[in-house]
């Protein structure tokens, strides 16, 4: 029978829902045991009935007869003629859903059909009351609903696997480069408004100065037979008045049709990235599966509990973090959760529990996966990264929690000392963690001895924009100047160099930041440039986020904050070091988007032994008790406000935005909060109205600082709920820490 594809793939997309259904109710079952309930087996035989209908329909009888005989098998179980056996029942059943994708997939290849003798021998077992063997059979293909070829689990395989880009796939990813780079092109001519601004201005001062001119002139030339003159300067000053009011309309014009572009960019990319985005559902549902057959194959007993799939992301995000996920997540069932008989012995239930979450955070998706073990081993992790060269004992007793941590991530770190099929090589985290930072993202991880481990991903939702720090990287004798953008996500701080902070260590330059001792890298050097500034304390320093240990770059200058869109380098040119991708400016300039990766690479080569806590003791300062919130989009405007406070002996935090700022409000207290008015998501008098609706912080004092300098615009801040407005043209530190330290002591 020759049989319409449009059916076909209308019926594989059937069989993957019945098959992710059936997935779901064995685990119910084998939580349930032999007491499994009568509607759990009735809504099986109904799931395999349907499939074996379907099955008819298109004329695949081995997978009619598969679903037949499973159907049959929950038949006699819902009518007492069978005893539910487990786990023979659970993993008759999903081998024989691993079966039925098998048989799909080998036929849509126009392949022979699957032999069904095996899965019959095995269902036959089960109906005459004889024991299966421990490990049914593997499929021979795969299929992305479980099916597989070689050893491993059916889900290990779906997960690891990517399927290629459908034509829908390819059609919005070039709608959304198109998108991006209209946004990119509506900032740049935001960019030529403001220099026409500029040139109106400086226009109209002309004609304020040919207007003395002319009064000048007139005055000493009274008297005299000069009326063609004076006539004639009249006559050229009404052609520059006329002129002008013209450029006053045609700017006026221009001005709505910009903030027009800016709207219209703005939804458009909103609504082709919503269009792409998916649900986590579509990747966390394959996993209870994978769980169980990993966990059985280790000889212990987990359970997974999943929360947050309904939290969206952009489908190829969805596909890259596919490895990583599964790369962590065989990690907590192997390394994180001990077998059965320990977990017994320390007064844990013998089964682990494995909690996976996923939370919006504004252009963020937080995806967080934790255990129930006994947390990571630092004294063994300290051994071995010793042993290995990787630090020195007296590096180690000076770093953080979070810095030591880092070393599971390297490449060839193993906390095992057995290589087995799931884990041992030393791979797996170093992978996550490269294809995490690829897309933006990145990675942690929280450990608490005796209650657990917790992996923690940011993720962006899309890849359409990607926000950055536009840097002048130094002077190339026949190109200029040369910009260079840092993703946003890889940047920790941005301060102004002070001559008072610099150190030598080793004979090498460093700078003291907040307590610690890093070495400084001059950028320019790094990129085979030649700095631009000679005035050292006139650059800036960027430290980057996530290092081991971090390191401080020193640049010529900060250029600006934008959003860009990446374009990857030419095939052909290789790998370049350093670099990650290209990008155009609005103005039409070029930037090699950086890849930090590698700047941290050539950093950790070039003196890590050097960088060291510093030892210095802070004084005591009783504004340490006080902590301060500082909200700002803008990253320069928000670390000058940062070094400024923290400087002046405050703890100080800082969120990008009012979603950001209001998030952290909820999580942790401040006794202070500073705030800019527009920002992107949420602005700051959306942010304060929260603020004050909530009841514990009724009276949590907040201070706004804007380039807004109108009596208006002061007025519906302090209608909101501010306590004090500074204008940003009239900012003053001096000013600024008086309010602060004012408030702080009421």
């Amino acid at each position: 029978m020759n049989m319409d594809t449009d059916f076909i793939s209308i019926f594989k997309t059937q069989v993957q829902e019945h098959i992710r259904a059936v997935t779901g109710l064995v685990l119910e079952l084998e939580a349930a045991g032999a007491g499994a309930g009568g509607p759990v087996l009735e809504r099986m035989m109904r799931e395999f009935h349907t499939v074996k209908g379907a099955a008819r329909a298109v004329d695949f009888p081995e997978i009619k007869d598969c679903a037949h005989r499973l159907e049959d098998i929950y038949h006699d179980l819902l009518d007492g003629n069978q005893a539910v056996r487990m786990p023979d029942l659970a993993d008759l059943t999903l081998y024989g859903v691993d079966r039925i994708s098998a048989m799909l997939e080998t036929r849509m290849r126009g392949e022979a059909p699957l032999p069904a003798a095996p899965f019959d021998r095995a269902a036959a077992d089960y109906t005459a009351g004889r024991d299966l063997s421990v490990r049914v059979p593997e499929p021979e293909t795969d299929l992305d609903t479980g099916g597989t070829s070689g050893s491993g689990t059916g889900s290990d395989r779906a997960l690891e696997s990517r399927q290629g880009p459908g034509e829908y796939e390819r059609f919005t990813d070039a709608l959304l480069g198109l998108s991006g780079e209209l946004a990119v092109t509506v900032t740049g001519v935001e960019v030529h408004w403001k220099t026409l601004q500029k040139a109106e201005s400086e226009a109209r001062k002309l004609a304020r100065d040919l207007r003395g001119l002319m009064d000048a002139l007139a005055g000493g030339l009274a008297g005299r037979d000069n009326r063609a003159v004076l006539d004639r300067a009249e006559r050229m000053a009404a052609v520059i008045n006329k002129g002008l009011a013209r450029r006053g309309s045609a700017m006026d014009a221009l001005g709505h049709t910009q903030d027009r572009l800016v709207f219209l960019s703005g939804e458009l990319d909103r609504r082709i990235t919503n269009a792409r985005l998916i649900p986590l559902s579509c990747l966390f549902d394959e996993y209870p599966r994978m769980v169980r057959d990993l966990a059985r194959e280790l000889g212990k007993e987990c359970r997974i509990e999943i929360t947050g799939g309904n939290s969206r992301i952009d489908r190829s995000v969805l596909d890259i973090i596919r490895a990583p996920l599964l790369h962590v997540l065989r990690n907590s069932v192997d390394h994180g959760l001990e077998s059965p008989d320990r977990r017994e012995k320390s007064g844990k239930p013998s089964a682990g529990t494995l909690r996976l979450s996923a939370a919006d955070a504004g252009d963020m998706v937080r995806i967080t996966l934790a255990d129930d073990g006994p947390g990571l081993d630092m004294d063994g992790i300290r051994k071995q990264v010793i042993d290995r060269g990787d630090t020195t004992p007296d590096l180690w007793a000076e770093m953080s929690p979070q810095e030591r941590h880092q070393f599971l991530f390297l490449p060839g770190f193993t906390t095992t000392d057995r290589v087995t099929d799931t884990s041992g090589r030393g791979v797996g985290l170093d992978i996550a963690k490269t294809e995490v930072e690829s897309i933006g993202g990145t990675i942690r991880i929280d450990t608490t001895p005796g209650q657990g481990t917790a992996f923690v991903l940011d993720l962006p939702v899309t890849l359409s924009l990607t926000r950055c720090l536009v840097v002048a990287g130094g002077r190339d004798p026949f190109f200029g100047t040369q910009k260079f953008a840092f993703p946003l996500n890889q940047v920790g701080r941005v301060l102004r160099l002070r001559k008072k902070d610099l150190r030598t260590l080793n004979n090498r330059s460093a700078i003291r930041i907040s307590g610690r001792t890093l070495l400084l890298h001059e950028f320019a050097d790094m990129v085979d440039l030649a700095p631009e500034q000679t005035d050292i304390e006139a650059k800036h320093v960027i430290v980057l986020e996530d290092a081991l240990p971090r390191h401080a770059l020193l640049v010529d200058n900060i250029v600006d904050e934008l959003d860009i869109v990446m374009h990857g380098m030419d095939d052909r040119l290789g790998k370049v070091r350093d670099i990650r991708a290209v990008t155009s400016l609005p103005g039409g300039d070029p930037a090699l988007v950086v890849d930090a990766g590698d700047l941290l690479v050539r950093m950790n080569e070039n003196g890590f032994e050097a960088v060291i806590r510093d030892r210095e003791a802070e004084p005591d300062d009783p504004c340490q008790k006080s902590s301060v919130l500082v909200v700002e989009d803008s990253i320069t405007v928000r670390e000058v406000e940062r070094h400024m406070l923290e400087e002046a002996g405050y703890n100080t935090d800082t969120a990008v935005d009012g979603a950001d700022g209001l998030n952290k409000i909820r999580i942790k207290p401040y006794d202070l909060v500073v705030t800019d008015i527009d920002m992107p998501r949420m602005n700051g008098i959306d942010m304060i109205k929260k603020i004050r609706s909530m009841k514990r912080m009724a009276d949590l004092p907040i201070i706004v600082v804007s380039y807004k300098d109108r009596e208006e615009d002061r007025e519906k801040a302090m209608a909101a709920g501010a306590n004090h407005y500074i204008s940003k043209a009239s900012f003053d530190s001096g000013e600024m820490l008086d309010i602060v330290g004012e408030i702080l002591a009421k």
